[in-house]
C-alpha cells in the first residue's frame, strides 16, 4: 500500500514490544514507512530519538538480531520525504 505509514510515538515505552515490531518492520521490508511522532505531550521528539537509539538494549547479549544504525537514521532523517515530498 503506497500511502500507507506507521508512526513510532509512543511504543518506546515498552521496549520489548519496540524491538519486536522493529524486528517485524524490517522482516515484512517496511522499515522505509515507519515515521517519528512524539506523541505529545506525554512524549517528545527527544523521547522518541532516545528510545530509537536505545532500542536493542533489550537484545544485548544475546544472539538475537539487532536493529542497524542505518535503518534507524532512514527512520529520523529520510522516511519523511516520502511521505512529505513537497518539504524534502
Amino acid at each position: 500500500m503506497p500511502n500507507m505509514y506507521a508512526d513510532i510515538s509512543a511504543v518506546h515505552y515498552r521496549p520489548w514490544r519496540y524491538w519486536q515490531a522493529m524486528v517485524t518492520a524490517m522482516e515484512y521490508g517496511v522499515e522505509h514507512k515507519i515515521l517519528p511522532g512524539s506523541d505529545f505531550p506525554s512524549g517528545t521528539m527527544a523521547n522518541i530519538v532516545a528510545g530509537l537509539r536505545n532500542v536493542n538494549k533489550v537484545v544485548e547479549g544475546t544472539n538475537l538480531p539487532k536493529i542497524p544504525d542505518e535503518v534507524q537514521d532512514m527512520i529520523l532523517y529520510e522516511n519523511w520525504k516520502a511521505f512529505f515530498p513537497q518539504w524534502a
